[in-house]
């Protein structure tokens, strides 16, 4: 059996672009977009990393 990470960022981020922001997982947070800070956290693990996103999020 193996074990990895699998980072669910396929949301829509309707409430947060609500508020006046961007998308969610490309606001900043100290100079790197949240997504970044979460992908390098699950990285560091050492486990394999899968990121589940939206075909037209390509940014």
């Amino acid at each position: 059996m193996r074990i990895a990470i699998l980072v669910m960022a396929a949301g829509f981020s309707r409430r947060f672009k609500a508020s006046g922001g961007e998308h969610k997982l490309l606001a900043s947070l100290n100079g790197k977009p949240v997504l970044q800070h979460t992908l390098e956290h699950a990285v560091a693990t050492g486990l394999d990393v899968f990121a589940v996103t939206r075909p037209e999020d390509t940014a």
